[in-house]
């Protein structure tokens, strides 16, 4: 697969001689001599609803929030569909700059200002979501990833409940606050 993904991202992207990592079975980092980027292959999501992700982002990032940029193809488009034995949609994301924290380094400036590049994602977010209502975003609970629920064995009952207790705090955070 990799050596499929490096071809399709110097004929779509540009981008010679990537090195290439898996990062999950849809997602690769891809080193060049130009930088850091992240490859996601899929068909997990509809084309409309990464359309619709690829213009959540880009609003972030002009609300001055700082998330990655995604990286227009060379006809220019942001998402791009390949063959990959079935029909799939590629998007190049730039890496971010940045580091996890680490524990020891956690001061209260530092938590501080973490507190506040969140705030400033919340407001974006919650701007995009009464300007763009119809977004086939889904909310998270709603993504197939987060229904592990199902992963669970059923005589894991007690497991069971205490994944089924947080899920309904969670959900109970206001949304609008």
């Amino acid at each position: 697969m990799e050596s499929w993904i490096s071809t399709q991202l110097t004929r779509l992207y540009g981008i010679n001689r990537p090195c290439l990592e898996a990062v999950t079975g849809e997602m690769y980092r891809c080193t060049t001599g130009t930088g850091c980027y992240y490859v996601r292959v899929t068909d997990y999501k509809s084309y409309e609803e990464q359309a619709a992700e690829v213009h959540f982002l880009s609003n972030l990032r002009q609300c001055g929030v700082g998330v990655a940029s995604v990286v227009q193809s060379i006809q220019g488009h942001y998402l791009e569909q390949v063959n990959v034995q079935e029909l799939k949609t590629m998007v190049v994301f730039e890496g971010a700059p940045g580091i996890h924290i680490p524990r020891v380094d956690w001061t209260a400036d530092k938590l501080y200002k973490v507190g506040k590049e969140i705030g400033k994602l919340h407001r974006a977010s919650q701007r995009y979501a009464d300007e763009y209502p119809d977004s086939p975003i889904q909310h998270w609970h709603e993504n197939k990833e987060y229904q592990f629920q199902e992963s669970i064995p059923k005589e894991e009952t007690h497991i069971r409940t205490l994944a089924k207790d947080v899920l309904e705090q969670i959900q109970m955070i206001p949304k609008h606050a």
